[in-house]
């Protein structure tokens, strides 16, 4: 028997440390993004923080992504 962490401890550890490496990386580009700007759609003006400027577009991209038909050809796979 050996003193040393078993694989799931260590893998438990990597994935502690991975998500705060995660969370301070979010942080820093929270802060440095925080930078008010102005947005122009169609007929409105918005003024908001660069961050929810930049999130608003990634929810965007998300939705659009999943409402999208995902056909492109027949695969093998689904004959």
């Amino acid at each position: 028997m050996s003193g040393g962490p078993t694989p799931t401890e260590s893998g438990g550890r990597w994935r502690l440390w991975a998500s705060i490496a995660t969370i301070v990386l979010a942080a820093i580009f929270i802060l440095q993004n925080s930078k008010e700007v102005s947005v122009d759609f169609i007929f409105w003006t918005i003024t908001a923080p660069l961050i929810f400027a930049l999130a608003f577009a990634v929810l965007l991209g998300l939705v659009i992504g999943l409402l999208m038909p995902r056909g492109r050809g027949s695969s093998p796979a689904n004959k």
